[in-house]
């Protein structure tokens, strides 16, 4: 059951918004973008109103426009929109958007798990399916970059948001597989594609003899 709730003072000042009548926060965060809003039009935020849950109303505790509050906004807000560029992504995949085409004769099966789907190398299918499962969302992926040098005989998924990168590799940190992290940037562009933002993302290489390994610790951690 929704209660709506009114809002008193600040950038929310007299809106009211559903809540689950059950489970009403004593307290909201809101990010106000530069239209004034909470309506997420592309801009970086300009403030974080915070209120507070009192008689049955939101009453407004604080304005935050500090310099720092506003770099944690910025990062909340990248993620969010990387997230909803992956979802995107996952119901409708355009392989034209990757710089290189992660698609390099690989024998691919069709995986898929909740709102998430793809085409990956086989090998690496199962390692991407518990990396879903985890919650963490991927971009490209190789179990096999077929470069001379350095990079033959690796392997590497990518990820959108730079902290899940980190965290598959702390996991296999954690199981003493040996890893890189690579920082990446990409350009994630809203739903028709009308502005782009700019957000650090990652890769995390592996050698191609350490799948089977990964696969285990993966299992192990569910």
């Amino acid at each position: 059951m929704k209660q709506f709730v009114t809002h008193e003072g600040g950038p929310l000042d007299g809106k009211s918004l559903p809540f689950d009548a059950q489970k009403i926060p004593p307290q909201m965060i809101y990010i106000i973008f530069g239209n004034g809003t909470i309506e997420d039009d592309g801009s970086d935020p300009i403030a974080v109103a915070m209120y507070r849950y009192n008689s049955q109303r939101y009453v407004l505790g604080g304005v935050d426009e500090t310099q720092e509050g506003l770099r944690k906004a910025k990062a909340m807000v990248n993620e969010r929109r990387a997230r909803l560029a992956a979802a995107r992504f996952y119901q409708s995949p355009n392989y034209d958007a990757y710089s290189i085409q992660p698609v390099d004769g690989h024998d691919q099966i069709e995986i898929e798990l909740g709102h998430r789907k793809a085409h990956v190398d086989e090998d690496l299918a199962p390692i991407i399916l518990a990396v879903w499962a985890l919650g963490l969302d991927t971009t490209g992926s190789c179990q096999n970059v077929r470069k001379d040098g350095a990079e033959t005989g690796k392997s590497y998924i990518g990820f959108i948001v730079e902290s899940d990168a980190r965290q598959f590799e702390k996991l296999l940190n954690e199981h003493d597989i040996p890893c890189e992290f690579r920082s990446k940037t990409a350009r994630i562009g809203n739903a028709d594609r009308s502005r782009f933002v700019t957000l650090e993302t990652g890769n995390v290489t592996f050698r191609v003899e350490l799948i089977p390994r990964i696969v285990e610790a993966l299992r192990k951690t569910d």
